[in-house]
């Protein structure tokens, strides 16, 4: 399985793109992609903007993660822009997705990816914490084919009006005790928090 990354936004709240923001005195990513590592992905596919390519892929090389890091030349266009740009890259495999913000732990992912090998007939997978659904999520190849599909401007084109619409025994939503499920880092006291309690 690979894992996609979506690091295409601006930052404004953050100041600056939230992969290469400093968490433990390192950039971001480098975080991401030893969860990532840590759970044993094929490789993954980042996709981010042209100001932060250069500075992305200097982080990145840090990391003994394999990566591909792809640039969204209009990432004004929304998340589904980069999705699909991220989908385009994907050798036909089911793929674990998820914004940069949303923190990961290696064990949740393992749990996720031990779910997903039972439940492989479903298009995707959905974690839930406290009633609350987040990320990461895992898109089946047949999910993936449908999303390329849509146009970029089509108002149903938002990734969680497309899961909400697969039928319920196309999908599981995966209940785990895991906080940074629901979180989102949107702003340097969020970041501070969190390196607090890890």
């Amino acid at each position: 399985m690979n894992f996609i990354l979506l690091a295409a936004g601006r930052g404004q709240r953050m100041g600056g793109n939230k992969a290469l923001m400093t968490f433990q005195n390192q950039a971001w990513i480098l975080f991401q992609l030893r969860q990532i590592e840590e759970a044993g992905f094929d490789e993954v596919i980042i996709v981010t903007n042209e100001d932060a390519f250069a500075g992305l892929h200097a982080a990145a090389t840090k990391s003994s993660q394999r990566h591909n890091i792809v640039v969204n030349p209009h990432p004004e266009r929304g998340p589904l822009s980069s999705l699909k740009i991220a989908l385009e890259e994907n050798p036909e495999k089911a793929s674990f997705l998820s914004p940069v913000d949303s923190p990961l732990k290696a064990p949740t992912l393992k749990v996720m990816k031990d779910a997903w090998r039972i439940d492989s007939n479903i298009e995707a997978l959905v974690p839930s914490y406290n009633d609350h659904r987040g990320h990461p999520v895992i898109l089946s190849v047949e999910l993936q084919r449908k999303i390329l599909q849509f146009a970029i401007d089509d108002p149903q084109a938002r990734l969680d009006f497309i899961l909400r619409s697969i039928p319920e025994n196309k999908k599981r939503i995966l209940t785990l005790e895991d906080p940074f499920i629901a979180m989102n880092l949107n702003s340097p006291e969020d970041l501070a928090a969190l390196s607090r309690a890890t």
